[in-house]
């Protein structure tokens, strides 16, 4: 292969891709939500919970390899 992929180790680095990946993450949630309201799973949210909403522990839920800023 002549082309082969580059591979960055250091993919949640930059501020805005951090900022999709909590988005998605909550949005993530808010369908887990919906579907416990509807019947359709069994239970609450398990990891890393329902009352960790914080920008830094949603990442370190995300990457827990990730050195984040404190």
């Amino acid at each position: 292969m002549s082309n082969l992929p580059v591979v960055d180790p250091a993919w949640l680095t930059a501020p805005e891709v951090q900022d999709v990946a909590v988005a998605a993450f909550k949005r993530t949630r808010q369908i887990g939500e919906k579907m416990q309201a509807l019947g359709g799973t069994n239970g609450a949210e398990y990891f890393p919970g329902p009352k960790r909403c914080c920008r830094k522990i949603l990442l370190a839920a995300i990457d827990p390899q990730a050195p984040w800023p404190v």
